[in-house]
Formats: structure tokens, C-alpha cells, sequence
């Protein structure tokens, strides 16, 4: 017994030993777990933080490519929203050597049947279209800017002395002078009034300044009509139909009828309220196409909102600016002057 004992006693002191050792292995190893947890939520942070940085670099990257590309479509937004020049210089040749031609066509092919001149009459039969329509296309006819002041003057007073003219004319013609006929007389006096006529206002004989003669009016409203059209975004809209509408202003007031007198105050009221209605029909058409489609939709109809709001505006502009001649009238003369 006392040898089993000792024997029992002895194992137990092994296992002692083998526990502490075993313990001091586990402790080991719950140490070097816990180390080797630490390397590797150290290096799991160091990775989430390269992962951070990369992440950032790569936003920083995606944020640069938009604002390049932002950029880039700002500045074909804004390549867009511009008048393009060549096409508006285009436009504005296409427009002059079309009337120019047009209205040399109707000069050559009614030379032959010119009636006599009469400075009350009209060169034309008004109670037709074809006659309108000739009328029209001579006094805009761009042509007509290249005479001088002194031209326009001249061919004035050829007017004023045409019964001067004329009846010389008859006397070289009994006399068998070699003179010119009597119809290419009176074509050359039909195209003096035209000279005349298209620089001079009739009533006052105050000179008009280009840009708001009717022979004017394709070579420099032409442009600003282009650039209407061209105009996408609503705040060059509202620019080019304030410039469009205060040169129609202009216009109707220089080929007014002067013997209705107009003053300043009237004169100003009616721009004001003339460009007002012009600006208010162009925003307020801008206005409702962009909150009614998608933007590249809205894009695309903003080519077509000038044309209806410059028919609106321009109707109002006449109406506005000549209202004085609606609401006094004009004096009415007879043959005697009376």
C-alpha cells in the first residue's frame, strides 16, 4: 500500500508538473493568439486604411474625370448657346443676294410696261397681289444702301422737277432731238422717287439711318433673327428678342407718319411697353416648354420659341409704337393742297 502510495503520489506530482506545463504551453499559446490577433488586426487596419486611401484617390480621380467632363459639356453647352457666326454671316449674304436678285428680276421684267411718271401714283397696280409684291421687293431691295446721301438728295429734286422734265422731254421729242423716250424717262424718275424715298422720310426729308430703312432690313435684322433661332437657353433668348424687337421699335418710328406728332414721353412709353410685351411673350414661352419636357426635349424646342414670340411682339410693337396715328389720325390733303 505504502508503495502504491508513493506511487500514486508521484504521478500525481507528474501531472501536476505536466498541468503547469501544460498551462504555461496554453498561456503561451493564448499569448502568442493574442499577439498574433494584434499583428493581424494591425495589418487588417493598415489594409482598411490603404483601402481608405485608395478609395479616396479613386473619388478624388471620379471627382476630377466629372468636373473635366462637366467642364467639357459646359463648354459645349456654351459653344451651343452661342451665335454661330458663320452661319449668321451666311444667313445674312444668302438673304441679301436672294432679295437683291429677286428684286432686279422684277425690274427687268416690268421695264417694258413702266406707266408715266406720277409722284402721287404708284409705280405698280395695288389691287393685286403681283403689284404689292413688286413694290415691296424694290423698296427692300439692299441695293438701295449703297447711294450716298447726296444720291438720295439729288434724285429728290429730279422728282420735285419732274413736270420740268417731262415737258422738256416732249419739246426735244417734237423738235426730233435724239433724246431718250418718254418711258425710259419715266423709269428713271420711277427709280429716282425709289432712291429717294428709301433714304429720305417723305413727310420730314430727314435722312434714315441704315440699319432702319426698309431696305435695311434683311441685312441687319437678318442676323439677330439667326441669332433668336440659335439661342437654347432663355436668358439669350430674352437678349436677342430685346435687341430684335427695339430695332423693329426703331424702324416703325423713323417710317412713321411724321405729321402725327409723337413726344418723347410717348415715344419712350411705347418702347417700354413694346420690348415689355416683347420679353414677357419670349420668357414666358421659354419658361413654360423647359418645365413642361426633359431637358435635351426642352433644348430642342427653344430653337422654335422665337419665331412665335417675335410674330406676337412684333404685331405689338407696331401696333404700340404707331398708336398715336390710330388714336389722332393723319391730315388728309386734296389735290389743291387743301
Amino acid at each position: 500500500e505504502s508503495a502504491s502510495k508513493s506511487i500514486n503520489l508521484k504521478k500525481m506530482a507528474s501531472l501536476r508538473v505536466l498541468s503547469k506545463s501544460g498551462y504555461r504551453n496554453l498561456s503561451t499559446a493564448v499569448v502568442g493568439l493574442r499577439q498574433g490577433g494584434g499583428i493581424r488586426l494591425e495589418q487588417q487596419q493598415q489594409q482598411q486604411q490603404l483601402y481608405l486611401r485608395l478609395y479616396k484617390g479613386s473619388v478624388r480621380c471620379k471627382s476630377t474625370a466629372t468636373n473635366s467632363g462637366s467642364k467639357q459639356v459646359g463648354g459645349a453647352s456654351e459653344k451651343e448657346a452661342s451665335v454661330p457666326l458663320g452661319r449668321t454671316f451666311a444667313a445674312m449674304t444668302a438673304g441679301v443676294l436672294t432679295v437683291a436678285a429677286i428684286a432686279s428680276v422684277v425690274e427687268s421684267f416690268t421695264a417694258s410696261s413702266v406707266p408715266e411718271f406720277d409722284p402721287q401714283g404708284e409705280r405698280f397696280d395695288q389691287s393685286n397681289f403681283f403689284g404689292r409684291f413688286c413694290k415691296m421687293f424694290l423698296a427692300c431691295d439692299p441695293r438701295l444702301l449703297t447711294y450716298s446721301t447726296a444720291e438720295a438728295q439729288r434724285s429728290l429734286e429730279m422728282v420735285r422737277n419732274y413736270k420740268a422734265i417731262l415737258s422738256s422731254s416732249k419739246d426735244n421729242n417734237n423738235n426730233n432731238d435724239d433724246v431718250v423716250s418718254a418711258q425710259e424717262l419715266s423709269r428713271s424718275l420711277w427709280e429716282a422717287q425709289r432712291i429717294s424715298s428709301a433714304a429720305l422720310h417723305p413727310d420730314t426729308g430727314a435722312v434714315c439711318p441704315h440699319p432702319f430703312r426698309m431696305s435695311g432690313y434683311v441685312p441687319f435684322n437678318g442676323p439677330i433673327c439667326v441669332a433668336m433661332v440659335s439661342s437654347t437657353s432663355t436668358p439669350a433668348l430674352l437678349f436677342w428678342s430685346w435687341v430684335n424687337q427695339s430695332q423693329n421699335a426703331l424702324v416703325n418710328y423713323f417710317n412713321r407718319n411724321a405729321s402725327s406728332e409723337m413726344t418723347n414721353e410717348t415715344l419712350i412709353k411705347s418702347y417700354s411697353v413694346a420690348v415689355a410685351s416683347a420679353l414677357t411673350v419670349a420668357f414666358g414661352l421659354a419658361t413654360l416648354v423647359q418645365k413642361r419636357f426633359d431637358a435635351a426635349k426642352a433644348k430642342t424646342l427653344m430653337r422654335y420659341v422665337a419665331f412665335p414670340s417675335a410674330v406676337v411682339a412684333s404685331s405689338l410693337n407696331c401696333y404700340i409704337v404707331r398708336s398715336p396715328e390710330i388714336e389722332t389720325g393723319v391730315p388728309l390733303m386734296n389735290a389743291d393742297g387743301e
